[in-house]
Order: structure tokens, then sequence, then C-alpha cells
């Protein structure tokens, strides 16, 4: 397996992913409802489909985990046999092989996580700035690479932008391109795709006293609220789903994250976990161990909460005032 072609291919998947999900919204969104806050549409399902599809088609023998379940859920199947996609299209040198370090890994040890449609409550509520897709590549039980698609800008428009990264590739950093630039037949990698600037992150660009905190909307554990509070940020930011909240750290609008429940899963945190060790930085539960991704374990939710921050010292500061809290 190249990680070259894994990222060429996945990016394309994410961008004609994000377009399904663009459609549906404005059709007609189905759902049902999987638990509490837990929905799950025919945008989820879709999207799903291209991806599972896609990766199945280049790579067979790939261990693939994604958040609907397909032996549980025919209705997956079902979209996978409709699509359309053309796969043979896909240009699987978009990244050039000469990019990264380490460029080859058995495929025997990776595994593929999938959320399609991150923070689907959200898509929902017509907060479509909070949506993502996530696919992150695990190799041994540990994050190497990650995507994030964003659909949608600031104004609820479509205009995706991908972001992706491969942490042994030898450089600490994540690019980012475009999904309508990608689409043009003129599309140039050398000139078309670009890379988060490391200098944002400066140890001396936000000052202990001075931390802007990313948390989930609509927090009604009036404990969790009282955690945040006892941190003292500067700013409290509101949002949905993982990948959003992973952006802002990387885009240097947030400083930390913090999620106090038991309700998210591997999917959700493979791609951006990857994605801020490319810039040095660590995800870990609230008492400040790393969590590993095996594939053979029958419940992929992750027990102990998480923590995101691209500093360690930010880590130290907040992981102590974390761990008294019990999560139920």
């Amino acid at each position: 397996m190249k990680i070259n072609e894994f990222l060429s291919i996945s990016i394309q998947l994410l961008n004609q992913s994000s377009k399904i999900i663009n459609e549906i919204r404005q059709t007609s969104i189905n759902h049902k409802w999987k638990g509490h806050k837990d929905p799950v549409t025919n945008a989820d399902y879709k999207s799903q489909a291209i991806i599972i599809q896609g990766l199945k088609y280049y790579y067979p023998n790939l261990r693939i985990i994604a958040e609907e379940d397909e032996e549980k859920d025919p209705i997956i199947e079902k979209y996978i046999a409709k699509n359309d996609i053309k796969l043979t299209k896909i240009n699987t040198n978009l990244i050039p092989q000469t990019t990264f370090q380490n460029n080859t890994l058995n495929i025997s040890k990776a595994t593929a996580w999938i959320d399609p449609l991150d923070s689907t409550i959200s898509y929902l509520n017509g907060q479509y700035e909070d949506v993502t897709s996530l696919l992150g590549l695990t190799f041994e039980e540990k994050p190497i690479a990650g995507i994030i698609c964003k659909p949608f800008n600031s104004q609820n428009q479509f205009f995706p932008k991908i972001y992706y990264g491969y942490v042994l590739g030898g450089k600490k950093e994540v690019y980012f391109l475009n999904g309508q630039e990608l689409d043009q037949n003129d599309f140039q990698f050398n000139k078309q795709v670009y890379k988060i600037i490391k200098k944002k992150h400066s140890q001396n660009q936000q000052s202990m006293s001075d931390l802007r905190v990313a948390v989930s909307k609509d927090i009604e554990d009036t404990k969790q609220l009282d955690v945040i509070k006892s941190l003292q940020p500067s700013q409290i930011i509101e949002c949905g789903g993982s990948g959003r909240k992973a952006l802002l750290i990387l885009e240097n609008e947030a400083d930390y994250l913090i999620y106090l429940s038991n309700k998210a899963s591997k999917w959700d945190i493979c791609a951006p976990e990857a994605l801020l060790k490319c810039l040095g930085g660590y995800l870990t539960d609230i008492y400040g161990k790393e969590y590993l991704y095996d594939s053979n374990e029958s419940d992929f939710s992750n027990s102990n909460g998480y923590v995101y921050a691209l500093r360690s010292d930010i880590l130290q500061k907040v992981l102590p005032k974390l761990q008294k809290f019990k999560i139920d």
C-alpha cells in the first residue's frame, strides 16, 4: 500500500461524497434515530457507500470500519450497488509518490476508519458549517494518516475544503485543497495544494491565561459545564462535530478541546488525531492516555472522553482538572 495513492484516492472519494451530502440537503433529508441525539440520514448512507465502494475497489484486502454498520443495516449495501461513481477516473497519483518518506506500508496491518457525515444532528438543524466527513488510517493500531472534508463554508455555501496529512511522511505539515479546484481539468498539485502555516501555532501565540476551548453544543450536564468553567478559558467556542472542532485547532481558532462523554467512537477521532499529530499535537483521554485502534474490539467507543491540543503545556494544564470528572 502506497500512502500517496491512498491519500489521492481518499481525497477524491470524500470530494465526491461531499457532493452527495450537498445534493441531499437541497432536496429531502430522510432520517431516523439510532439513539438519543444520534440521528442517521440518507446522506450518511449514500456518502459512506461511495467511500466504501471506492476503497474496496482499490484495496480489496483493506480492513474498513465505518459508523454505519453494513452487516446491521443493509441499506448501505443497497446504496453501494446503486452507485455510479466513475472509479476508473480517479487519479491515483494526485499526490506525487515523491511527496512522503516511508511511502509504503503493509496493508495487512492497516485499518481505515470512516465517519461519512460527522455531526449529523447539525446537518439536520441546518448548521452546515459544523459538518465534516472523516477518513483515518491506522497502522498497528495507531493513527498515521487522516483526511477531513468540510463541505460547507461559514455562510453555509457548498465549498468543500479537504485537509490531509501523513504522520510518518517526514514533514510536520497538514495540507488542504479546495474541492472545486480539484474538479477542474487543469488542476495542478504543486500550485493548488496548500499547507497550514505552522508558525500560527508558536508557543507564544496564546498565553496560558488566554486559552480558547472548543466544546460541544448544548451541553446539558451541569457537572460538565462546571469543569469547563473551572479551566477559566478566555473563550468557550461551542460547535458540533469532532472533525469541526479539530479544524478549529488546526486553523488556530481554538487552543484545545475537551469532550467529557463516552458517546463518540474511534471513527470520530482517528482522522483528527492523525492531523493533530502531523503538527506535533496530541489526542488523549481525560487521564492523558492515548487510545489504541483495535479493529477486533466489539466496542469502538471512547470510554474516557478525549482532549485535543497542539501544545504539551496546554495538555499539562488541562488534564489534572479533568481527572476527577466521572464519565457515566
